[in-house]
């Protein structure tokens, strides 16, 4: 099987490897040619736009207004804002609409 990979020879691979990092040649250099060449590339493009000026803002606030939400929709769900007799007022209003055509007197 040319496909499978065996995992005894990844093994060993990784072993060797491990072992010779300690025998890398690097040069003193390394550290200031990193930097020469981070300092090399170019910035990310700068979205222009007015909203994108609010999208930080936005993202900030957005945890805070869910959990607002979430809390007055508790609170309010507790109050009693409408009566029962007003829901049961309104729904007899539908009922008798329905029935309407049943009173054939």
């Amino acid at each position: 099987m040319a496909g499978r990979l065996d995992w005894n020879i990844l093994k060993k691979l990784f072993r060797i490897t491990y072992r010779e990092e300690e025998d890398i040649p690097i040069s003193d250099l390394w550290g200031q040619q990193t930097m020469n060449r981070i300092r090399g590339l170019a910035p990310a493009p700068v979205r222009q736009g007015f909203a994108s000026f609010f999208e930080p803002f936005v993202w900030r606030l957005a945890p805070v207004t869910l959990a607002m939400i979430l809390i007055l929709s508790i609170a309010l769900s507790n109050f009693d804002m409408v009566g029962d007799a007003e829901v049961f007022r309104l729904f007899s209003y539908e009922l008798e609409d329905a029935y309407a055509f049943l009173d054939l007197e």
